[in-house]
């Protein structure tokens, strides 16, 4: 086992090639036991690295170890912590540039596992389906919102219901990705779907890619309006 001490001397290049082989070859209980040989605030950065990989294991085991690593963080380093949601706010600013890929899931993962992230920034990442509000017009970025509201519902649901006008909107996307995840972030805060928007999951037989419960899925959208009865 790599000591923190061994980590400390790991620079750059380096640590992004570890950071990464961890990703593609372990998963849950194993990553998070494997991340612990790392100073959290070290290891964030190549992680927040791999939100952008086109390969959706690697985003999305990337997104669970970031929400590991930031929960961590805040219970050592509470602002360095923030410091890292900061960062996630930046990235989804038009200014930075960037287009913010796997920042919101990220985003809700740190805030379901941590009472303290969830209370100080959960009310932004809902904001970011507010009309009037932080709105996003990039579906793609939007249909992550709704994920990462839907994530930090399982466990924060006070902080994720005022999300609940904005998530019914987004069962009416164009986007089938953001329609399915507005269906399962609705059961996770208890809430009946539409019959009209019932009838229109029940008819998208493709599989959408979900992280639950800390596993990578393909699951057919009416699953997951099932995921607490809806259905």
């Amino acid at each position: 086992m790599v000591k923190q001490d061994d980590n400390a001397k790991i620079r750059g290049r380096a640590l992004k090639k570890q950071v990464l082989s961890l990703i593609m070859n372990l998963e849950g209980e194993h990553l998070e036991k494997a991340l612990e040989d790392f100073e959290p605030r070290r290891v964030a950065s190549p992680l927040i690295g791999l939100l952008c990989s086109g390969r959706p294991p690697i985003r999305w085991k990337a997104v669970a170890a970031l929400g590991f690593v930031t929960d961590r963080l805040a219970s050592q380093k509470p602002e360095s912590a923030r410091e890292i949601m900061r960062r996630f706010l930046w990235q989804m600013n038009e200014e930075s540039g960037g287009i913010g890929w796997g920042v919101p899931e990220a985003m809700g993962e740190a805030m379901a596992r941590n009472p303290m992230l969830a209370n100080e920034f959960g009310s932004i990442l809902v904001s970011y389906l507010a009309p009037g509000g932080n709105y996003l017009e990039h579906d793609p970025i939007r249909a992550a919102v709704v994920w990462g509201i839907g994530r930090m519902a399982q466990t924060r649901p006070e902080i994720a219901a005022p999300a609940k006008d904005g998530l019914l909107a987004s069962l009416t996307s164009n986007d089938r990705i953001e329609r399915a995840y507005a269906a399962w972030a609705l059961a996770q805060l208890g809430e009946k779907l539409p019959a009209d928007a019932i009838s229109r999951i029940v008819q998208d037989k493709q599989p959408v890619t979900i992280m639950d419960d800390g596993r990578i899925l393909e699951l057919a959208p009416a699953s997951l309006a099932e995921a607490k009865d809806n259905i």
